[in-house]
């Protein structure tokens, strides 16, 4: 397998998809934000090279609402869906976060109508895709390179990550690479199928990149 590098480069706006904003009734919120629009062809949605989580917060109590996100991304397990959707319940007087990972937001609608305001961005939470990797290979390295402040864990798995009805089971490449803030080194033996990278935390243009080499001996 040819060496792959993988970055994962968050950015962080807590109303960059939505500027704060009410209804005056059930339906859609103005995709208004100022990470809006980044991709030309697609000047009414917010897109992103990184999927990452959602945050909704309002100072006041919008418990009784239900915010349905739709557009692309991936599932809190690391699936990738075309059409993903979440339905999200509303913060009261504090910020509630979306459990899916998205790339590309196309609509975002309210059950009812939203007295109080409405801020929605993006979080410091971030998934990477599934990496496959050469699975006969003797000895799989793996370099990260960090630039600002991010946390992030390396998982990898063994399962059949080209099979859809399998769920992958993933496990921390290591100590090192558990819950990292700065750059480490590990390896892997025999058997891996894929790997992926999972940020947990950091700062606006915070960066993880991976480096993965192997060989056959």
């Amino acid at each position: 397998m040819k060496p792959k590098t993988f970055t994962l480069t968050l950015a962080v706006d807590t109303d960059g998809v939505c500027a704060s904003q009410t209804t005056a009734g059930a339906g859609s919120l103005s995709l208004n934000g100022a990470l809006v629009g980044a991709d030309p062809q697609l000047s009414a949605y917010y897109t992103s090279t990184t999927a990452q989580q959602l945050n909704l917060t309002s100072a006041g109590n919008l418990s009784a609402l239900t915010f349905t996100v739709t557009g692309k991304g991936y599932s809190s397990t690391g699936v990738y869906n075309d059409s993903i959707s979440e339905a999200i319940t509303g913060p009261n007087a504090t910020t509630v976060e979306s459990s899916n990972y998205f790339l590309e937001i196309s609509d975002i609608s309210a059950d009812g109508a939203v007295g109080s305001a409405v801020t929605i961005g993006v979080v410091d939470e971030a998934i990477s895709p599934i990496i496959p990797i050469d699975s006969y290979a003797e000895v799989t390295s793996i370099q990260t390179g960090v630039t600002g402040t991010i946390n992030y864990t390396a998982h990898y798995t063994l399962s059949n990550v080209y099979d859809a009805s399998v769920t992958a089971d993933w496990t921390a490449v290591s100590s090192d690479l558990t819950t990292a803030t700065a750059s480490q080194v590990a390896s892997l033996a025999k058997g891996v199928t894929a790997l992926r990278l999972i940020v947990h935390s950091g700062s606006d243009a915070g960066a993880v990149r991976m480096h993965v080499a192997q060989s056959r001996g």
